[in-house]
């Protein structure tokens, strides 16, 4: 990087020098700058450029209620979510579910909300069902959505 450096600077010199003559000779009275050994500088950092986090509410009701007989979270997505689907998003809506209704809070619950918002926002309802097996965020978008055996209604 130093040789560059170097080079770059003769260069810069015999330009300059070669610019200067008009053909007559010229003397110098300064001797040329010489090239130091301090470290180079770092380049400086780009600040970095973000989009403008979308802000909530992201939930408009969160009601819970009985399909096929059992217990579910009925929870209805707000447009401000439906447009702005992200991890960070999920779990910020996550938060107001769990502000709503506290003993939603399971880890099952939220992989399936996470599911929903992520893979199917444009439902009406994103149904939470406490009676489903916590399997991990992974295998509840295998199952889409709706882990164990019985199947979720809503799908074909």
């Amino acid at each position: 990087m130093r040789l560059i450096r170097q080079t770059a600077l003769v260069l810069v010199l015999i330009g300059l020098a070669g610019c200067a003559d008009s053909g007559t000779e010229t003397s110098q009275t300064t001797p040329p700058t010489r090239a130091t050994s301090s470290p180079p500088r770092p380049a400086p950092t780009p600040s970095p450029t973000t989009a403008p986090r979308p802000t909530g509410p992201f939930i408009a009701s969160v009601v819970w209620t009985k399909r096929d007989g059992r217990r579910a979270l009925s929870v209805t997505p707000t447009a401000a979510l439906r447009s702005s689907a992200t991890r960070d998003v999920a779990d910020a809506a996550w938060r107001e579910v769990v502000a709503r209704v506290p003993s939603a809070d399971t880890r099952g619950m939220a992989d399936q909300l996470a599911c929903h918002v992520l893979f199917v926002p444009e439902k009406l309802h994103f149904y939470l069902e406490p009676w489903r097996p916590a399997v991990g965020y992974a295998n509840t978008v295998a199952a889409q959505c709706n882990p164990g055996d019985i199947r979720d209604p809503d799908q074909p």
